[in-house]
């Protein structure tokens, strides 16, 4: 199931396209906009060297555009998956950044 995809980039930015309609095996259709648009205020208002910047989000009827920082490198799960396991060193390093990351969105999310 694909929800999102990257359909442009420009030098320092890229559009994530997200359907605000979500089905589960094909029949069953779900609305998570609420939670899509929390998630995108959240990290909107988040300033972390190991999170992606929101440049803009543009909310339509049917898709949400959100305009992210340009990351080199691709999706984590993409390279995961293609890699197949990193050297230690390496996942360490990235599981660091996860957990600050993520610690730093949770403290944000208590703030509120």
């Amino acid at each position: 199931m694909v929800v999102s995809s990257i359909i442009s980039r420009s030098s320092s930015n890229c559009l994530k396209m997200i359907s605000k309609k979500f089905t589960i095996g094909g029949v069953n259709q779900i609305n998570l906009v609420q939670q899509v648009m929390n998630e995108v205020k959240v990290l909107k208002s988040l300033k972390h060297p190991c999170i992606i910047k929101i440049e803009d989000v543009v909310d339509t009827p049917d898709i949400l555009f959100i305009v992210l920082e340009l990351v080199d490198g691709g999706e984590l799960f993409d390279k995961v998956v293609s890699i197949g396991q990193y050297d230690e060193p390496t996942a360490k390093l990235i599981s660091y950044q996860m957990v600050c990351s993520e610690g730093e969105k949770n403290r944000l999310k208590d703030l509120n």
